[in-house]
């Protein structure tokens, strides 16, 4: 499934094929929100993993609109960063 928009995104990407790379480089250093439309289902799921939380303080909103959203909050997903358990033995 990845591979098949990857190659899309490694011959304009800056960071050798990770965009989403640059997109959380760019919203830590400047300390800013960032918000990103995406109309290919297999992107936006590949930008939600890529730019799950990974510190404290971290944390992603994913809102999807159109057919797959089912009424009131089922369309808005809130990741917030916790510790993994298993690490930290």
């Amino acid at each position: 499934m990845a591979g098949r928009f990857e190659s899309k995104l490694v011959s304009g990407s800056p960071v050798g094929g990770r965009p989403a790379g640059l997109i959380r480089l760019l919203f830590k250093r400047n300390k800013r929100h960032v918000v990103i439309a995406v109309h290919e289902r297999d992107l936006f799921d590949c930008l939600t993993l890529e730019l799950s939380p990974a510190c404290r303080g971290d944390e992603l909103i994913s809102i999807e609109l159109g057919e797959r959203a089912t009424g009131g909050d089922q369309a808005v997903t809130r990741l917030v960063w916790a510790p993994d358990v298993a690490v930290g033995r």
